[in-house]
Protein backbone atom coordinates (compact mmCIF):
# COMPACT_ATOMS: atom_id res chain seq x y z
CA UNK A 1 0.00 0.00 0.00
CA UNK A 2 1.46 3.01 -0.96
CA UNK A 3 1.79 6.47 1.24
CA UNK A 4 -1.34 8.00 -0.29
CA UNK A 5 -3.44 5.18 0.15
CA UNK A 6 -2.58 4.66 3.72
CA UNK A 7 -3.01 8.49 4.49
CA UNK A 8 -6.19 8.08 3.25
CA UNK A 9 -7.26 5.07 5.02
CA UNK A 10 -5.98 6.70 8.26
CA UNK A 11 -8.07 9.57 6.93
CA UNK A 12 -11.26 7.69 7.19
CA UNK A 13 -10.41 6.02 10.18
CA UNK A 14 -9.84 9.14 12.28
CA UNK A 15 -13.26 10.98 10.43
CA UNK A 16 -15.39 7.60 11.56
CA UNK A 17 -14.04 7.69 15.52
CA UNK A 18 -14.75 11.41 15.47
CA UNK A 19 -18.07 10.61 14.14
CA UNK A 20 -18.75 7.77 16.97
CA UNK A 21 -17.85 10.42 19.92
CA UNK A 22 -20.19 12.54 18.32
CA UNK A 23 -23.15 9.89 17.71
CA UNK A 24 -22.52 9.31 21.73
CA UNK A 25 -22.89 12.93 22.05
CA UNK A 26 -25.89 14.05 19.64
CA UNK A 27 -28.17 11.02 20.61
CA UNK A 28 -27.93 11.42 24.66
CA UNK A 29 -27.33 15.20 24.90
CA UNK A 30 -29.39 16.36 21.99
CA UNK A 31 -28.06 17.89 18.50
CA UNK A 32 -28.78 21.85 19.54
CA UNK A 33 -26.76 20.96 23.20
CA UNK A 34 -23.71 19.49 21.83
CA UNK A 35 -21.04 22.00 20.68
CA UNK A 36 -18.12 20.54 18.15
CA UNK A 37 -15.92 21.80 21.63
CA UNK A 38 -17.75 18.56 23.40
CA UNK A 39 -17.19 16.40 20.22
CA UNK A 40 -13.77 17.42 20.30
CA UNK A 41 -12.89 16.61 23.88
CA UNK A 42 -14.80 13.67 23.47
CA UNK A 43 -12.46 12.09 20.53
CA UNK A 44 -9.51 13.55 22.85
CA UNK A 45 -8.68 16.09 19.75
CA UNK A 46 -7.51 19.54 19.83
CA UNK A 47 -11.08 21.99 18.37
CA UNK A 48 -8.16 22.87 15.44
CA UNK A 49 -7.60 18.86 14.26
CA UNK A 50 -11.30 18.36 14.47
CA UNK A 51 -11.85 21.07 12.10
CA UNK A 52 -9.59 19.59 9.70
CA UNK A 53 -11.82 16.65 9.24
CA UNK A 54 -15.00 18.53 9.55
CA UNK A 55 -15.32 22.34 8.42
CA UNK A 56 -18.52 22.78 10.84
CA UNK A 57 -21.52 21.54 13.22
CA UNK A 58 -23.29 21.32 10.49
CA UNK A 59 -20.93 19.12 8.41
CA UNK A 60 -20.02 16.93 11.09
CA UNK A 61 -24.01 16.65 11.02
CA UNK A 62 -24.12 15.14 7.88
CA UNK A 63 -21.58 13.15 7.97
CA UNK A 64 -22.85 11.12 11.23
CA UNK A 65 -26.52 11.43 9.10
CA UNK A 66 -24.52 9.51 5.96
CA UNK A 67 -23.48 6.53 8.25
CA UNK A 68 -27.12 6.63 9.16
CA UNK A 69 -28.50 6.24 5.50
CA UNK A 70 -25.23 4.04 4.81
CA UNK A 71 -26.95 1.40 7.15
CA UNK A 72 -30.36 1.96 5.86
CA UNK A 73 -28.87 1.37 2.24
CA UNK A 74 -27.10 -1.95 3.22
CA UNK A 75 -30.49 -2.91 4.90
CA UNK A 76 -31.89 -2.31 1.37
CA UNK A 77 -29.38 -3.76 -0.51
CA UNK A 78 -29.72 -7.63 1.83
CA UNK A 79 -33.99 -7.78 0.82
CA UNK A 80 -33.00 -7.00 -2.80
CA UNK A 81 -30.85 -10.23 -2.69
CA UNK A 82 -33.22 -11.92 -0.84
CA UNK A 83 -36.37 -11.34 -2.46
CA UNK A 84 -37.57 -12.75 -5.59
CA UNK A 85 -39.90 -10.27 -7.37
CA UNK A 86 -40.50 -6.87 -7.67
CA UNK A 87 -43.56 -6.67 -5.50
CA UNK A 88 -42.07 -8.83 -3.04
CA UNK A 89 -38.45 -6.88 -2.71
CA UNK A 90 -40.46 -3.21 -2.84
CA UNK A 91 -42.26 -4.78 0.35
CA UNK A 92 -39.61 -5.89 2.01
CA UNK A 93 -38.09 -1.83 1.57
CA UNK A 94 -41.05 -0.64 3.00
CA UNK A 95 -40.67 -2.58 6.01
CA UNK A 96 -37.17 -2.33 6.16
CA UNK A 97 -37.42 1.10 6.48
CA UNK A 98 -39.67 1.16 9.68
CA UNK A 99 -37.67 -1.94 11.21
CA UNK A 100 -34.21 0.86 10.82
CA UNK A 101 -36.82 3.80 12.77
CA UNK A 102 -37.94 1.47 14.90
CA UNK A 103 -34.21 -0.05 15.92
CA UNK A 104 -32.51 3.29 15.32
CA UNK A 105 -34.39 6.02 15.76
CA UNK A 106 -31.30 7.77 16.61
CA UNK A 107 -30.06 8.24 13.35
CA UNK A 108 -33.65 8.34 11.73
CA UNK A 109 -34.68 11.25 13.50
CA UNK A 110 -31.04 13.03 12.91
CA UNK A 111 -32.14 11.65 9.15
CA UNK A 112 -35.47 14.06 9.43
CA UNK A 113 -33.42 17.23 11.36
CA UNK A 114 -30.67 17.20 8.44
CA UNK A 115 -33.45 16.59 5.48
CA UNK A 116 -34.88 19.81 7.14
CA UNK A 117 -31.54 21.66 7.66
CA UNK A 118 -30.38 21.11 4.09
CA UNK A 119 -32.27 24.04 3.18
CA UNK A 120 -29.83 26.26 4.41
CA UNK A 121 -28.10 27.56 2.23
CA UNK A 122 -24.66 27.03 4.26
CA UNK A 123 -25.27 23.64 5.33
CA UNK A 124 -25.48 22.97 1.44
CA UNK A 125 -22.16 24.39 1.03
CA UNK A 126 -20.85 21.44 3.29
CA UNK A 127 -18.99 18.40 1.89
CA UNK A 128 -20.75 15.84 4.07
CA UNK A 129 -24.11 17.32 3.07
CA UNK A 130 -22.89 16.38 -0.66
CA UNK A 131 -22.03 12.70 0.20
CA UNK A 132 -25.20 12.85 1.94
CA UNK A 133 -27.42 13.61 -0.56
CA UNK A 134 -25.54 11.08 -2.61
CA UNK A 135 -26.14 8.33 -0.25
CA UNK A 136 -30.04 9.07 -0.30
CA UNK A 137 -30.14 9.33 -4.12
CA UNK A 138 -28.41 5.81 -4.46
CA UNK A 139 -31.27 4.68 -1.92
CA UNK A 140 -34.19 5.75 -3.73
CA UNK A 141 -32.31 3.97 -7.17
CA UNK A 142 -32.78 0.82 -5.33
CA UNK A 143 -36.71 1.35 -4.38
CA UNK A 144 -36.66 2.12 -7.87
CA UNK A 145 -35.18 -0.47 -8.65
CA UNK A 146 -37.24 -3.12 -7.09
CA UNK A 147 -40.46 -1.18 -9.01
CA UNK A 148 -38.62 -1.73 -12.31
CA UNK A 149 -38.39 -5.35 -11.66
CA UNK A 150 -41.99 -5.63 -10.56
CA UNK A 151 -42.98 -4.06 -13.75
CA UNK A 152 -41.07 -6.78 -15.59
CA UNK A 153 -42.13 -9.66 -13.58
CA UNK A 154 -45.37 -8.37 -13.92
CA UNK A 155 -45.74 -8.38 -10.09
CA UNK A 156 -46.32 -4.52 -9.96
CA UNK A 157 -49.09 -2.72 -12.45
CA UNK A 158 -48.28 1.02 -13.04
CA UNK A 159 -47.69 3.40 -16.03
CA UNK A 160 -46.21 5.68 -13.42
CA UNK A 161 -42.15 6.49 -13.41
CA UNK A 162 -40.37 4.42 -10.89
CA UNK A 163 -38.64 6.83 -9.17
CA UNK A 164 -41.61 9.30 -8.87
CA UNK A 165 -43.05 5.79 -7.17
CA UNK A 166 -40.46 5.51 -5.03
CA UNK A 167 -40.14 9.06 -4.09
CA UNK A 168 -43.72 9.05 -2.72
CA UNK A 169 -43.35 5.96 -0.94
CA UNK A 170 -40.51 7.20 0.59
CA UNK A 171 -42.76 10.18 2.02
CA UNK A 172 -45.73 7.88 2.30
CA UNK A 173 -44.37 5.58 4.39
CA UNK A 174 -42.14 8.12 6.50
CA UNK A 175 -45.85 9.91 7.14
CA UNK A 176 -47.25 6.58 8.65
CA UNK A 177 -43.89 6.52 10.57
CA UNK A 178 -44.24 9.91 12.12
CA UNK A 179 -47.79 9.33 13.02
CA UNK A 180 -46.93 6.01 14.94
CA UNK A 181 -43.76 6.92 17.03
CA UNK A 182 -44.74 10.52 18.28
CA UNK A 183 -48.91 9.47 18.55
CA UNK A 184 -48.74 6.06 19.66
CA UNK A 185 -50.20 6.49 23.26
CA UNK A 186 -53.07 8.77 21.64
CA UNK A 187 -53.89 6.63 18.36
CA UNK A 188 -54.08 3.70 21.26
CA UNK A 189 -56.04 5.06 23.98
CA UNK A 190 -58.43 8.16 21.91
CA UNK A 191 -59.17 6.60 18.88
CA UNK A 192 -58.65 2.90 19.61
CA UNK A 193 -56.27 2.03 16.68
CA UNK A 194 -53.95 -1.02 17.33
CA UNK A 195 -50.73 0.68 15.61
CA UNK A 196 -49.11 -2.66 14.22
CA UNK A 197 -52.42 -3.35 12.67
CA UNK A 198 -52.79 0.11 11.22
CA UNK A 199 -48.84 -0.60 10.06
CA UNK A 200 -50.66 -4.05 8.10
CA UNK A 201 -53.23 -2.18 6.41
CA UNK A 202 -51.00 0.38 5.08
CA UNK A 203 -48.73 -2.23 3.46
CA UNK A 204 -51.64 -4.12 2.14
CA UNK A 205 -53.37 -1.15 0.53
CA UNK A 206 -50.00 -0.14 -1.07
CA UNK A 207 -49.50 -4.27 -1.81
CA UNK A 208 -53.43 -4.08 -3.55
CA UNK A 209 -52.68 -0.07 -5.65
CA UNK A 210 -49.48 -1.80 -7.11
CA UNK A 211 -51.38 -4.05 -8.84
CA UNK A 212 -53.85 -3.05 -10.07
CA UNK A 213 -52.40 0.95 -11.00
CA UNK A 214 -52.52 1.25 -14.47
CA UNK A 215 -53.29 5.32 -15.08
CA UNK A 216 -51.08 7.03 -17.79
CA UNK A 217 -49.87 10.23 -16.11
CA UNK A 218 -48.66 11.99 -19.65
CA UNK A 219 -50.90 14.53 -21.01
Amino acid sequence: MGTAERRERERLKRMDEILSAAAELVFTTGVHETSMDQIADKAELSKGTLYLYFQNKSDLLAGLCNRGLNQLKSMFEAVMQEKKTGAEQLEAIGKEYLRFAEQERDYYELMLYCMADKHNSAAELDPQADACHQTGMSIHKITAKAIKNGIQDKTIHTLYDPMELAVLMWGQTTGVIQIVQQNKDELQNVFHVDTDRMIEIYFQLVRSSLRNIAIDNSE
